[in-house]
């Protein structure tokens, strides 16, 4: 079954090694660069971040990053990295994982929010269409790194 835990100190290790294939490389960054930001955002205050593992039963596949920015009104959540480690890529982990970690966002543990964006490298043809199956539309906009900024409402 597919759920979410902390990073530990006694996961660290085993989460940091998680990695996609070299090609994908430019579609998702590391979780060590995951970590980092996570850091940075909560310690300056940028917005609120936490680290995910996730889990199939006693197996790390993989991670996501999420992030709250209050806004009053226009609070957000941030879908803001997402990734299956090499080896659980092509088993029906993705869908499965990205369900639980949007019904973890859905929670709103960090409060309300209006909706949740999430961006993606175009050509990351797997990862944008389990975005755009689960409802997340386009913006026609992208991020200063050349990503398409997606949308989800969300009801409140």
């Amino acid at each position: 079954m597919i759920h979410l835990k902390n990073v530990t100190m006694d996961t660290l290790r085993e989460f940091t090694a998680l990695s996609v294939h070299d090609f994908q490389n430019k579609f998702v960054s590391s979780s060590a660069i995951s970590l980092g930001e996570a850091y940075i955002h909560n310690s300056n205050n940028v917005c609120k971040a936490q680290i995910k593992a996730i889990y199939n039963d006693n197996d790390m596949i993989g991670h996501a990053l999420i992030q709250y920015t209050p806004m009053g009104d226009e609070s957000f959540y941030d879908f803001h990295r997402f990734m299956i480690d090499k080896r659980y890529q092509g088993l029906g982990y993705g869908k499965k994982a990205f369900n639980v970690v949007m019904d973890y966002i859905k929670t709103m543990p960090f409060g309300e929010a209006s909706k949740v964006i999430l961006e993606y490298m175009p050509g990351n043809d797997v990862a944008s269409g389990i975005y755009h199956a689960y409802g997340f539309v386009d913006t026609d906009e992208y991020n200063k790194y050349g990503e398409v900024k997606t949308k989800l409402s969300l009801e409140i």
